[in-house]
């Protein structure tokens, strides 16, 4: 099990896909990404959990009531589509009619979005570049698609691996794009736009599974700035090309097997985004051990990596544990102070709820490095959980000022 930087969405066998510039950014970027797979494929999705909800989303929350496959994904950027009534909705299912209609599908089509929010899509400009998107399709067009979908993204995010299931090789590829709004608080049900393909054969059922358990351990422990967007969306498609024997039990060692390659996955976009939030200069883990539970663990985890105080020292160099403490203290966990331990980078600053001495030159060479990992010890039982924030800079601000949503 490796995971591949360079690879992405069409990493797995009988996935296609294209990102072309529609003309709704500015510049020639490209700003429309489609997915196919010519074999309708077995999905799973999660969306937001806020109650502000873009017209993508309620529209494709819609179609997987009714939908049982899919073959294809769309995906504009520039525009989110959201707060914009009745017209956004039937722009969303325009754009899901056109890739339906320009592909002869068999199957359904979705259709997620991710920009400026309350602007009417200029449907002129995006019917047009989804026939051109339908033209380009490719087993080499991850990267584009990868790239169409960014937004204040610093840099593509893109990944896939591969694993034995019985002896047969599959694929999970995907790609993401987030950089603000991040704190998605997906539900199973559910700015940061997810993809995820794979050529494995598994149950339907299994997959929402494998996903929620995935999205529980990446994207709900992530934090750029505590804000859930309008149009978080994760979508999970299997078209079985691989041909291994399909995945029907979670007890099975397939199952398991294909799980740990799906965690892997999404813990390393989620890793992603945070370290590409906005104006951020590190990426922060906090892992929280000797907890009771491990929901417990991660509300803790949670917020502490939220903690304004918290980012904004770690941004500065400085070791101030006490606002680590304050945080913690702050979940409406039920906590023993006096037993708290916290060390950063492996250097102890708290026993016993209490400061200690450290080396003041090495804790320096931490806190400047681009990854910091915090451990904070509960001592209150067995349980654990590993939650990422980053830092909060002048830039931040500078950006959010700047950049109307």
């Amino acid at each position: 099990m490796k995971l591949d930087k360079n690879k992405g969405i069409t990493a797995a066998k009988g996935w296609q896909a294209s990102g072309v510039a529609s003309g709704v950014k500015s510049g020639g970027k490209k700003d429309l990404a489609l997915i196919y797979s010519e074999i309708p494929a077995e999905t799973a999705a999660a969306f937001t959990s806020n109650q502000v909800v873009a017209a993508p989303v309620i529209v494709t929350r819609e179609l997987l009531k009714s939908e049982s496959k899919t073959q294809a994904v769309v995906v504009n950027s520039g525009n989110a589509n959201a707060c914009t009534g009745e017209q956004g909705l039937a722009n969303a299912r325009a754009m899901i009619r056109l890739v339906k209609d320009g592909l002869n599908l068999r199957a359904g089509a979705l259709v997620a979005s991710t920009g400026i929010i309350g602007e009417q899509l200029e449907m002129d400009k995006v019917g047009p570049a989804i026939s051109l998107a339908i033209e380009k399709l490719d087993t080499g067009g991850g990267q584009d698609a990868a790239e169409a979908i960014m937004t204040t993204d610093a840099f593509l995010k893109q990944a896939a691996i591969e694993v034995e299931l019985g002896g047969v090789i599959v694929h999970l590829g995907g790609m993401a794009k987030g950089a603000g709004m991040i704190a998605p608080r997906l539900t199973p049900h559910a700015t940061m736009i997810v993809v995820i393909t794979t050529d494995a054969a598994i149950a339907p059922k299994l997959l929402q599974k494998s996903l929620n358990a995935a999205i529980s351990r990446s994207f709900n422990r992530a934090t750029v700035d505590g804000n859930t967007s309008t149009n978080d969306t994760v979508i999970f498609l299997a078209n079985g090309a691989a041909k291994n024997k399909k995945i029907e039990s979670n007890t099975s060692s397939d199952f398991q097997i294909f799980q740990r390659a799906l965690n892997e996955l999404l813990i390393y976009f989620a890793k992603m985004i945070v370290s590409d939030g906005e104006g951020a200069t590190k990426l922060i883990t906090y892992k929280i051990i000797g907890a009771a539970n491990e929901v417990e663990a991660t509300v803790i985890g949670m917020s502490i990596a939220n903690s304004i105080l918290v980012k904004t020292a770690f941004f500065g160099g400085d070791p101030n544990w006490g606002r680590i403490l304050v945080a913690a203290g702050m979940a409406g966990i039920p906590l023993l102070a006096d037993r708290l331990e916290l060390s950063i980078g492996g250097v102890a600053l708290v026993k016993g709820g209490q400061g200690v001495e450290y080396d003041k030159q090495i804790i320096k060479n931490v806190l400047g490095a681009p990854e910091i990992a915090v451990t904070l010890d509960l001592k209150q039982g067995e349980s654990e959980a590993v939650c990422y924030g980053c830092d909060l800079s002048y830039d931040y601000v500078k950006i959010n000022a700047e950049y109307h949503t």
